[in-house]
């Protein structure tokens, strides 16, 4: 080997150490956002706050329409992982308690309309309402973390909030204990 070999060698394993440095920090950081408390989270609030949202069909929705109704409000992004884990159970859960009315209103955080629309292009069973926010009903609800639920009582009380990606049975208990107000 040359000398000039020799002196890029402490270069290769300098850059590759950081490489592996770099891979490691992200899968830890990866493993703390999937470790993030999958529990009932505590909120401050206890009366619903109203809002009125455009669906991505171009269709208004507004909360008080729903007051009389048990609510799943789900806070979500296509980029978001377990948001896209939880969904599809979020649906199996609507088909199967929609006859007892449950509403289901999917908030997606400040995507554009052709990222969300691809999503759903990938995905066609969702047929709930899916309704943009440009930040605004995220700040009434003070999400700090994607997936985050709020479970509606008809009265318009939130019964329970969920942050992080949800099991089947915790979202058929919390859904159950609104449909029984």
């Amino acid at each position: 080997m040359g000398k000039k070999t020799l002196k890029k060698i402490p270069t290769l394993i300098g850059a590759l150490l950081l490489i592996v440095l770099v891979i490691v920090f992200i899968q830890n950081i990866g493993e703390s956002i999937a470790d993030t408390p999958k529990q009932n989270i505590s909120s401050d609030l206890d009366e619903a706050p109203n809002f009125t949202s455009t669906t991505l069909a171009g269709g208004k929705v507004n909360l008080q329409d729903y007051k009389g109704k048990a609510v799943l409000v789900n806070f979500w992004a296509s980029w978001c992982f377990p948001c896209r884990n939880e969904m599809p159970l979020i649906q199996d859960a609507y088909d199967t308690y929609k006859d007892q009315g449950l509403e289901v209103l999917a908030i997606n955080f400040r995507e554009k309309e052709e990222a969300i629309q691809k999503y759903l292009d990938e995905n066609p069973s969702f047929n709930f309402p899916i309704l943009l926010d440009d930040g605004a009903i995220n700040d009434l609800y003070k999400i700090q973390y994607l997936p985050t639920t709020f479970f509606i009582n008809p009265d318009g009380t939130i019964e329970n909030s969920y942050m992080g990606e949800m099991n089947e049975e915790t979202l058929h208990v919390f859904i159950q204990e609104i449909l029984e107000k």
